[in-house]
């Protein structure tokens, strides 16, 4: 009996629903080009980030090291010699601000400046010649401009 109630719903189900097809919009007919002028903005917008990215992470090494500082300042160091019993009210996570505040300032204290001077002004302009001169750009910039200009291509179908 059960088993004919489920078939029953299930056709009942089926015969309520409208089954149409989805009509897809017009393929755009040819795909999009970029000029000359979009490379080159592509590749300005490119370092200009990465300059920025770097003089972040430059900037936030020294902070993170006060908060690793204050925060291993806050540590309690408390040893039972005696057996007193006293319990352990410190918390975990001053010792868990220090470490991660110190770990995460060293790897941004060499990452921004890193950062900062592989996008330079002068290799902004060198990349800049060499894409004048159809030579062909660092792998990095070439991979980096690549997720630039499909970026900017998705903005522009959207």
């Amino acid at each position: 009996m059960k088993a004919l109630i489920g078939w029953l719903t299930g056709l009942l189900l089926l015969s309520t629903t409208e089954a149409q097809s989805q009509t897809l919009p017009p393929a755009a007919s040819t795909p999009r080009v970029f000029t000359r002028a979009d490379t080159l903005q592509a590749l300005h917008s490119l370092f200009l980030a990465n300059r920025r990215r770097g003089r972040v992470m430059t900037g936030l090494a020294p902070v993170l090291a006060g908060v690793a500082a204050y925060s291993g300042s806050q540590i309690e160091f408390y040893i039972d010699i005696f057996g007193t019993g006293q319990p352990d009210t410190t918390s975990d996570w001053p010792a868990v601000g220090a470490v991660l505040g110190g770990f995460s300032s060293v790897a941004l204290a060499i990452l921004g400046p890193s950062t900062w001077g592989r996008n330079s002004k002068e290799r902004e302009r060198e990349a800049v010649r060499l894409y004048e001169q159809h030579q062909p750009l660092p792998k990095r910039v070439q991979r980096q401009l690549h997720r630039r200009l499909t970026m900017m291509l998705e903005r522009a179908i959207l």
